[in-house]
């Protein structure tokens, strides 16, 4: 049974124990193999086989509370069903199509805008707050009112992720960042919100819930706009990347010196296979030179515009030339 490797963009992410429960998640569908979550890039490499299929993993993810992309394939019966005949399925690289990264980079851009919009209604909200908390232009109960009429919208609106995140950890008995948050800004609101209520001769903390929620906030759509960037820099870096490779096949004797050369896609490349650069060619993956020599292009890594002598035993780096 053949085992498929394919790589998943994964929303919803945002430290290292987001990573880890998704993981967990994967490798319990049966048919999974491996899992691994890269949270910085926001993607999943998973090898599976039956009865695995990406439609289980995603269900399995979603029961974590994040979200795992499954780009829908259409056949060739549903591309010309509409009668367009020029309709073509966009090219496969590494598990991901060129549409994912499309795809990928509008979730991100939605995601930034949700984030600073959040951001700057917080901002007004909690400066208001903290405006009519330290002041007494309004009467004390009427002020309390208001101050839960303003912090409302902050904490289950803004905040919305927070709480959403701590549930879906307590439901799977783990904790994260949004546990820490939904428990110190919920604690402060719902004690401020009792008070209020019952109208109890105590202080109120309204402020402490806004203004926590809104810099952590910030500090998500800052985080967002990073990655973002990161990851369109490190896909730059991947289109310069070489996208096949001549792997010198064994001979029947079981040497290479006679071997035939066959020109496959650097994701069929394995460790201790045997490639052909010729010049001018990219080199495609990592290695050792095990035979020639040649003078080596590597401006893209180190920045030198020389390029480096490189003999038998060197150290090559993919996408030099």
């Amino acid at each position: 049974m053949a085992i498929k490797k394919e790589t998943f963009l994964v929303q919803g992410m945002h430290c290292v124990s987001c990573a880890l429960t998704i993981e967990q998640a994967i490798k319990k569908v049966p048919g999974v193999k491996s899992a691994s979550v890269n949270m910085m890039l926001e993607k999943a490499i998973i090898e599976y086989e039956k009865p695995a299929t990406p439609e289980l993993m995603e269900a399995a993810v979603a029961k974590t509370g994040y979200m795992l992309i499954v780009e829908k394939k259409e056949t060739m019966a549903e591309m010309n069903h509409g009668g367009s005949s020029s309709a073509k399925p966009a090219r496969q690289s590494g598990g991901a199509t060129e549409d994912t990264h499309d795809h990928h980079r509008m979730l991100k851009e939605a995601e930034i805008a949700l984030l600073k919009n959040k951001f700057a209604v917080g901002a007004v909200l909690s400066v208001l707050i903290m405006v009519f908390s330290f002041t007494a232009i309004i009467p004390g109960s009427w002020r309390y009112a208001l101050l839960l009429i303003l912090a409302t919208p902050i904490e289950f609106w803004i905040g919305w992720q927070f709480w959403r995140g701590a549930w879906f950890g307590l439901k799977n008995f783990t904790a994260n960042m949004d546990s820490l948050v939904a428990l110190g800004t919920g604690t402060a609101f719902i004690y401020s919100a009792s008070i209020t209520i019952f109208r109890l001769p105590l202080e109120v903390y309204f402020d402490v819930a806004a203004v926590v929620t809104t810099l952590v906030i910030l500090g998500k759509y800052l985080e967002a706009k990073a990655k973002g960037s990161a990851s369109e820099a490190i896909k730059k870096l991947l289109k310069l990347q070489a996208k096949t490779a001549h792997v010198i096949l064994a001979s029947p004797t079981g040497g290479h010196e006679n071997g035939k050369e066959m020109e496959m896609p650097i994701e069929d490349v394995k460790v201790g296979d045997i490639i052909l650069v010729k010049p001018g060619e990219k080199i495609p993956v990592d290695g050792v030179i095990i035979e020639g020599a040649s003078a080596i292009d590597e401006s893209m890594v180190t920045g030198e515009s020389m390029p480096v002598d490189k003999k038998v035993g060197d150290r090559v780096i993919g996408a030099t030339i």
